[in-house]
């Protein structure tokens, strides 16, 4: 009976505590637009584009991580939107894709006044040094199709397409790639903004 009360008084007192944590301040919703462009021009997959020199050039794949979305206020404070985010638009098959954008949506952000917005490009080290089976239901950071393994690292960043070099003949059309990744190539970036979140409306 002793310990039947224990249990209850403990359970008590862990509801006291949860109840405690949670965050009923209003809440407003973020969202955030990527757009891809080529020059001026939004980018399509499998599109021709010319290279500065005249080369044929298209986009296959383009996609990259980025970590730790985070907004400063107009005090400094920062507000964490996101740990990690996957951006990716082998889907821009048309223009209406590509003007739209690939949009991150974010509905229960910190109302306020804000300054600017920053994010890390890639996956932050802490979350490198692990492994896509540490993230079993993350559908980016669990797919082991992210991940090379004999890099222990994410793949930061992927372009992928081919490049007619030699485009009066034949033989001159090549598959390219560039993946990046490791702890030394993950950047931060900061853009000033100012905007508000407000209760009620989307930003």
């Amino acid at each position: 009976m002793k310990n039947i009360l224990l249990f209850c008084l403990g359970l008590v007192l862990f509801s006291a505590n949860s109840c405690k944590k949670h965050d009923h301040s209003p809440k407003g919703a973020v969202t955030i637009t990527f757009k891809a462009l080529y020059e001026n021009d939004p980018l399509l997959v499998f599109n021709d584009y010319l290279t500065p020199d005249g080369k044929k050039l298209q986009f296959h794949v383009f996609n990259f991580f980025l970590s730790d979305i985070e907004l400063v206020k107009e005090n400094d404070e920062i507000v964490r939107l996101k740990d990690v985010e996957f951006v990716n638009f082998n889907g821009n098959t048309d223009l209406v894709k590509a003007n739209a954008g690939i949009k991150i949506n974010i509905s229960n952000a910190e109302i306020g006044s804000f300054k600017a917005i920053r994010f890390g490009i890639g996956i932050e080290p802490t979350k490198n040094a692990k492994e896509p089976g540490d993230f079993p239901t993350d559908p980016y950071l669990g797919d082991p199709g992210n991940y090379w393994t004999s890099w222990n690292s994410y793949i930061f960043s992927r372009i992928e397409g081919r490049l007619d070099t030699l485009p009066n003949a034949a033989g001159g059309d090549v598959a390219y790639l560039y993946h990046s990744g490791v702890d030394g190539m993950y950047q931060t970036r900061s853009f000033s903004k100012n905007f508000e979140i407000q209760v009620g409306s989307n930003t």
